[in-house]
């Protein structure tokens, strides 16, 4: 309690105390543990859901000042995608703006690439899975991105 008497090997907690923890969601492909389960009790959560998609194309602009409004508008269609088929449970991994990023800035230091030489780059983990490299490459093209996993 907050006005009990100091004991040896306890710490005090500061009245202004904040702790803010950046915690994946549960389940597949994270593998953690479920962080509302475990400290959900004693702490206020909140779930930060995925930006808008004028403050995803502003995140990925200030990261790609360089890449051409429209292929930012085009990863930021392509990633808003692969998340729906998350949700929906078609894919199991919830590429997310982290991901996005990646893409963009890969384009932004090797505009040679292209954006399938950054595709490749973000998905190769995925390409050693036929159906998954496949649903991917398939969502990929629809997006403008000539892709072969």
């Amino acid at each position: 309690p907050r006005w009990s008497p100091p004991r040896p090997g306890v710490l005090p907690i500061s009245p202004g105390f904040r702790a803010l923890v950046l915690a994946n969601r549960p389940g597949f492909p994270f593998l953690g543990n479920d962080f509302f389960r475990e400290c959900g009790d004693v702490l206020s959560c909140h779930v930060v859901e995925a930006p808008s998609r004028s403050s995803e194309l502003a995140l990925l602009a200030a990261y790609g000042p360089d890449v051409p409004p429209p292929l930012l508008q085009k990863v930021a269609d392509l990633f808003a995608e692969l998340r729906s088929l998350a949700d929906a449970g078609s894919l199991g991994y919830p590429y997310s703006t982290r991901e996005a990023v990646a893409l963009v800035k890969h384009i932004q230091a090797f505009p040679h690439d292209g954006v399938l030489g950054a595709a490749a780059n973000i998905f190769a983990f995925d390409a050693h899975q036929p159906a998954l490299a496949a649903q991917l490459a398939s969502v990929l093209r629809r997006h403008g991105i000539p892709a072969g996993l």
